[in-house]
């Protein structure tokens, strides 16, 4: 649940953020707008209709906040994206590492093709692994949005707005960083996320952007053609004093984020492709794989986990084999990374125990966490499935 958590979160940031002509006349401020509201055409985000496309280089630096834990997440990689008017086709391949614990990094392949906020297809896969269900989950993060007026969400602002411009002068390229009123900024995505907020705010929830000022890097060439980007932005969650969660009651949720694109081309130039799903192996019926938890579920173990006491004891380190016929096994490593399954039949998957008897499993194949209690007692471990009541099996350990 944290990978897919911060998978959907980190893809929607990139979906918000992805979304005249230079002079060399007037004053920094005017120069710096104009390179800005051509950065705009370009990539879609001005004009009626609406119309852009670009293929790109990024990087991604983003610090998560909540319950007193900071997750720095960081993602490389690249982007393609059509606009034409409410038909916005995307697509992004990225390796991102996720910075949370159990969380190995992985490489992240993402296609979507939406019709204002309507989902007509979408595919995911990470390390290669198609990912089912994405669609459902997609849909219903960006169905609060529809009534923004565009799927290119970067933000937008006026002259006046500029608080300051650093102009730098190179041989055949310009940069000017920019900036903006942070409440300038904050009013725009307020408004335009307003439908958004309403349904946060059915769940006791505030939500603000812009709290500090925008920063905006642009470099254009000489004929004031965009050629990267940098933007510093921050956002935050509030959960009310009341909310019917008491672990969530009077908490902040808190993103900070640095995005940097490097584009190759603009137009006709660009093209969108969509990947091809590999076809998925025959998967064997497992005897101690639990149902798969809802996500209220998930987050209430996300909730209770003591992350300051999470180890892997050496006790675990080892093969252990199924009790009943020795044909299904757990192999658990002292870095965190084990396998498990039939033979020529298995699945990796991160583990991690919390305290003295909470065995907490990351499948990689199915990207849930399993939340576990055990007894290890004789050279045989008993584990019983938290989630699932009446879901115990015992294996035996091999060396």
């Amino acid at each position: 649940m944290k990978k897919k958590i911060g998978l959907v979160l980190v893809a929607l940031l990139l979906v918000l953020t992805l979304a005249a002509c230079s002079a060399e006349e007037g004053t920094p401020e005017d120069r710096a707008f104009a390179a800005y509201m051509t950065w705009l055409e370009r990539i879609g985000s001005a004009g009626e209709p609406r119309i852009g496309a670009w293929d790109s280089d990024f990087v991604m630096d983003v610090d998560m906040r909540f319950f007193g834990m900071t997750f720095h997440t960081v993602a490389t990689g690249t982007s393609q994206a059509i606009v034409d008017g409410d038909h916005v086709t995307m697509y992004m391949e990225m390796d991102m590492d996720m910075g949370m614990p159990g969380v190995p990094a992985m490489n992240m392949e993402m296609f979507m093709e939406m019709e204002g906020f309507t989902l007509i297809d979408t595919v995911m896969l990470i390390d290669g692994q198609y990912i089912s269900g994405l669609a459902d989950e997609m849909d219903d993060a960006l169905s609060p949005l529809e009534t923004m007026e565009s799927m290119n969400q970067v933000p937008e602002f006026m002259l006046d707005d500029i608080v300051e411009v650093e102009l730098y002068e190179g041989e055949d390229y310009t940069v000017f960083t920019i900036i903006v009123d942070g409440d300038a900024v904050g009013e725009f995505m307020n408004q335009n996320l307003e439908q958004a907020y309403a349904v946060l705010d059915e769940f006791g929830m505030d939500f603000d952007f812009g709290a500090e000022d925008l920063t905006l890097i642009l470099t254009v060439d000489e004929e004031g053609e965009p050629l990267a980007v940098t933007m510093d932005m921050i956002m935050e969650m509030v959960f009310d004093e009341d909310f019917e969660e008491e672990e969530l009651a009077g908490q902040s949720f808190s993103v900070s984020y640095s995005i940097t694109y490097t584009y190759h081309a603009f137009g006709d130039d660009v093209v969108v492709m969509r990947p091809e799903v590999p076809e998925q192996p025959e998967v064997l019926e497992q005897p101690d794989v639990a149902e798969q938890p809802d996500a209220a579920e998930e987050l209430d173990i996300l909730l209770d986990i003591d992350f300051d006491n999470l180890h892997q004891p050496e006790v675990f380190v080892g093969t252990w084999a199924w009790d009943a016929d020795d044909s299904y096994i757990y192999v658990f490593y002292a870095d965190g990374i084990g396998f498990r399954g039939f033979d020529g039949e298995m699945e990796e998957f991160d583990w991690t125990v919390e305290g003295d008897d909470h065995l907490l499993i990351l499948s990689l194949d199915t990207y849930q966490i399993e939340s576990w209690s055990f007894v290890i007692a004789d050279g045989v471990l008993t584990i019983d499935n938290r989630q699932v009541a009446g879901m115990t099996w015992s294996y035996v350990f091999q060396g």
